[in-house]
């Protein structure tokens, strides 16, 4: 009878674990050469809420540089996806619940797939960081109710690969990029999907 107790009791004990809150996070990992979070237009620092109409930004942030002297920073470079590609966005009640897409939120997270052309996507260089408009939760999602929201973005990139792995010297060689005058910003061919670390943050809806 003891042991089917403490059968019972840590049974009970890992349910209990798995059903706590996922906590809170911004600023997160972006693979080793990328930190991502998410910001507004009141100040640039990641906060963990948001109102639910307001424009929320993404700010990519370098791993590597050599001083604050931005002639010092090492560029990271990779390739960018088309917005509707580019995020996978989920929001949840405060009951757990998934809150359904709008016709523009399922429009901009479509299924991201590498080009057979790579010169179809853009490069970027993050020297220090960059920030663009990420979204509006209210666009994207139907948020109808007044309350607290939980909102879950993951941000995917174009990146070199090398043995299946995010190639950090490519990504980080001003020289590679440079190697091929055609396509310059093609000088590794190998490259595949990056997906960031979720940013969990807070939606509140008045």
């Amino acid at each position: 009878m003891k042991t089917k107790s403490c059968i019972t009791c840590a049974v009970l004990f890992a349910i209990a674990l798995t059903g706590q809150a996922i906590p809170l996070t911004n600023s997160v990992p972006f693979g080793e050469a990328l930190t991502w979070s998410l910001h507004s237009l009141r100040d640039w620092h990641p906060h963990l809420q948001f109102e639910a109409d307001e424009l929320i930004y993404y700010r990519l942030h370098s791993n590597y540089f050599k001083s604050v002297d931005a002639t010092n920073q090492i560029p990271v470079r990779y390739l960018a996806f088309p917005y509707s590609q580019t995020f996978d966005f989920q929001v949840f009640d405060d009951k757990g619940n998934e809150v359904r897409k709008t016709i523009m939120g399922w429009y901009y997270t479509k299924e991201t797939t590498i080009p057979k052309d790579c010169e179809e996507l853009a490069l970027k260089l993050v020297i220090g960081s960059e920030s663009s408009p990420c979204l509006r939760p209210t666009d994207m999602f139907a948020i109808k109710k007044a309350g607290t929201y939980e909102l879950e973005v993951r941000m995917k990139i174009c990146v070199p690969l090398t043995n299946s792995m995010p190639d950090i010297k490519a990504m980080t060689s001003w020289r590679d990029i440079h190697e091929s005058t055609s396509n310059p910003h093609l000088a590794n061919t190998n490259w595949g999907i990056l997906t960031s670390d979720p940013v969990r943050v807070k939606i509140i809806k008045e």
